[in-house]
């Protein structure tokens, strides 16, 4: 399972590389930081790839994800810093709510903290 998780990771990597190159090479939406929104946007995707589906990664990875789609808007012109930010804490906050709410499972680092907080002496 390991194995597919790695060959996935870089294969998602190497597709958003050569998306990023081809729109540049045909000068299409030219004067766009394509490195900062596919860090964000991979980034997202990557943290849900990677860590699985728990209540972290299900805030963590969209979050990511919309922040590069609000970058893209933004150098467009289509989306101002002054509705940009607000607006991700909203949906920040949203994320966060649909976590909280939902039946995913805490993230296995975490677990594991606990498991180590409750065996250190003293705890309890």
């Amino acid at each position: 399972m390991e194995d597919s998780k790695g060959i996935l990771t870089i294969s998602i990597l190497v597709i958003a590389l050569g998306i990023c190159w081809l729109l540049e090479a045909m000068k299409v939406l030219e004067n766009v930081d394509w490195v900062l929104i596919g860090m964000l946007v991979v980034g997202g995707i990557l943290t849900m790839t990677i860590g699985g589906v728990d209540k972290v990664t299900v805030v963590v990875g969209p979050f990511l994800i919309l922040t590069g789609i609000f970058a893209f808007l933004r150098q467009r012109e289509i989306f101002t810093l002054e509705l940009m930010v607000p607006t991700l804490v909203i949906s920040l906050g949203l994320l966060m709510l649909l976590s909280t709410l939902s039946p995913l499972g805490r993230p296995k680092w975490l677990e594991d903290e606990d498991a180590a907080d409750d065996q250190a002496p003293g705890a309890g």
